[in-house]
């Protein structure tokens, strides 16, 4: 991404028996709010499928 910078943060936690995952997306340096704008609604529409084969890819090793 020209300009920008896209970073992932991921935070995996086990507790009772459940796997909750906490994804921080950010999107930043110059040009950032531009990116933020064309990629924004994809990326959501995308991280929540991706979200949904982290957790069970999670389950699976834990």
């Amino acid at each position: 991404m020209l300009g920008a910078r896209l970073k992932f943060d991921h935070v995996i936690n086990h507790e009772n028996g459940h796997t909750a995952v906490n994804i921080i997306v950010t999107i930043g340096r110059p040009t950032g709010w531009l990116w933020a704008k064309i990629l924004g609604k994809n990326q959501q529409s995308d991280l929540e499928r991706s979200t949904r084969n982290l957790i069970k890819k999670a389950e699976r090793t834990s």
